[in-house]
């Protein structure tokens, strides 16, 4: 946030918005669920129930919530060993197989729909020559009077019962043709045109609660055995997010039946079992909550935490209100063992009005800077602030960074600057100006595989002391060689691709230190609270 030429942040102290109603904790809560391994059509904008404090933790009501790379790569399974390429070609492929198979369920609907059309018809033609035989059969016969006119000895002759039953059955009949045609209708209207995102036959709604829409139904039951039902679901326009729900809050926004709430929660028609795809740290748990980055509102404390016990870098405690955000990279054994937990991979994150963490993992920030800037800093900027902390980064160190516009890239950018290194960025041609703005003191325009990039590569070969690399991929040898003797490369990512050439000799006989970064280290994160609050 904010420019950062100088390799000294200015002092002054940023001074907190005033005081904001904190929302009340109420039962259930809208989220954004993740019900398993895909596209966009994996997510469902639903209600659910809100989760249950256990002692120890701290409920967090969501001001803002930011969307980085790893929820992505969660949702695609870009994690999983069986995934070799970079996170935009497993994305862009899992949209696109979601793609086919919902125009493959609209044709497969729009012939089921036909074929009952058909039917019907075949059938109506059939019911309606019986009809007319039987009414032939009977004409020569008195017909019954209806009503007082047959009761006072035939004064007037009414229908009789006969025609009229035929007539309403006609009527009947036209009513299922319409029907039908309706949901003929609804099933071609499912089948997105040229260039049209597909629709999917589902609950619908915007990402206000207050628009979540219950399905239209329209049905048929006469006593003949042409009795049919058509279910149309109401379609929003393409604008609007489409989300699969299978209950439905009452009319106040609540669920009348939490039992039934909590397991629609958890065993939704979509979901994954745990363990069918790994993630980064074990098996996925499918269905859930993602949202790595969060900016909220101290709203409840569980037992054993009352605002006393929990300290903020031993000033004053917090307190129901304070604005924080969330430490997303949790070492839930503390920090002198290395086993970690993620927020949105490994437990629920963000994506929800509220969420739940331990009371250690929540940081109360005094800053003018809105919602949507402080959710923008945990996972990015915490992943940052450790690779530079693992590879000891310090004032006079020449640093690399290559990605340099993408979240983690810019921030290690910014935050080498804080710590006094002389910062080169790649990226995009059309990003070189942005980063300049950004602090970097040397911006190179290329990608690999451009006409520019051999000027690139030979520009940096041997030049550097630290390479901080979120990208890997068919560049990664080019990094390695960008190190000059005794070097440090730090990596966090690779989305340009998990699997890399490795000349060992390389490493050996250059005394190079390779260090993957994902654990974060005790200092980082209460640095990032203070960075900010000192405007950097």
């Amino acid at each position: 946030r904010g420019s950062t030429a100088s390799p000294r942040p200015s002092r002054e102290r940023s001074v907190s918005p005033p005081p904001r109603p904190t929302p009340p904790v109420t039962d259930s809560m809208m989220a954004v669920m993740t019900t398993g391994v895909g596209g966009f059509d994996k997510l469902e904008y639903k209600r659910v129930p809100t989760p249950k404090l256990a002692p120890g933790e701290v409920m967090i009501a969501v001001l803002a919530a930011g969307v980085n790379n790893t929820e992505i790569n969660t949702r695609v399974g870009w994690y999983s060993p069986d995934e070799t390429s970079a996170t935009s070609a497993v994305a862009a492929a899992n949209n696109a197989e979601a793609t086919a198979e919902a125009k493959a369920a609209s044709k497969t609907a729009a012939a089921t729909a036909a074929a009952a059309k058909t039917k019907a018809n075949d059938d109506l033609a059939d019911e309606t020559r019986k009809e007319r035989l039987r009414l032939a059969s009977v004409s020569a016969q008195p017909a019954p009077m209806l009503g007082e006119a047959a009761a006072e000895g035939g004064r007037s002759r009414g229908k009789s019962f006969s025609a009229l039953h035929f007539a309403e059955k006609s009527k009947a009949f036209g009513s299922l043709e319409g029907n039908i045609a309706n949901l003929e209708a609804a099933a071609a209207a499912s089948e997105p045109g040229d260039g049209a995102r597909p629709r999917k036959k589902s609950w619908s709604t915007s990402m206000n609660p207050e628009h979540f829409h219950s399905s239209e139904t329209s049905s048929i039951n006469h006593k003949s055995k042409l009795a049919a039902q058509a279910v149309l679901l109401r379609s929003e326009s393409d604008d609007s997010p489409q989300v699969t729900a299978r209950k439905l809050p009452d009319a106040a926004g609540e669920s009348t039946d939490a039992d039934a709430l909590a397991e629609d929660f958890r065993l939704s028609d979509d979901a994954e079992a745990p363990g069918e795809v790994s993630g980064y740290n074990g098996p996925t748990p499918f269905p859930f909550i993602q949202g790595t980055d969060c900016c909220g509102l101290v709203a409840a404390f569980g037992d054993g935490v009352d605002g006393r016990a929990v300290l903020d870098g031993g000033e004053a405690p917090l307190k129901k209100g304070d604005r924080v955000i969330i430490r997303s990279c949790m070492r839930v054994n503390g920090f002198e063992n290395h086993e970690t937990k993620w927020m949105a991979s490994d437990i629920d994150g963000a994506f929800a009005q509220f969420v739940k963490v331990p009371a250690r993992e929540v940081f109360r920030v005094e800053s003018n800077w809105s919602d949507v800037e402080l959710a923008s800093i945990p996972c990015a900027y915490g992943t940052a602030e450790n690779m530079l902390h693992l590879a000891g980064v310090k004032a006079g160190d020449r640093v690399l960074v290559p990605g340099a516009s993408g979240g983690v890239g810019l921030a290690a950018v910014q935050l080498a600057k804080r710590r006094g290194a002389k910062v080169t960025a790649i990226c995009g041609r059309d990003k070189t100006g942005h980063l300049r703005a950004m602090g970097a003191d040397e911006v190179l325009g290329g990608r690999p595989g451009s006409a520019e990039w051999a000027e690139v590569v030979g520009r940096i070969k041997g030049s550097f002391d630290v390479v901080v690399d979120n990208v890997g991929g068919s560049a990664f040898p080019d990094m390695i060689d960008a190190l000059e003797r005794h070097g440090r490369y730090v990596t966090s990512g690779a989305i340009a691709g998990p699997v890399v050439n490795l000349d060992l000799r390389t490493l050996y006989l250059r005394d190079l230190r390779l260090i993957g970064s994902t654990s974060w280290e005790e200092p980082v994160f209460p640095n990032l609270v203070s960075y900010i609050e000192v405007n950097f």
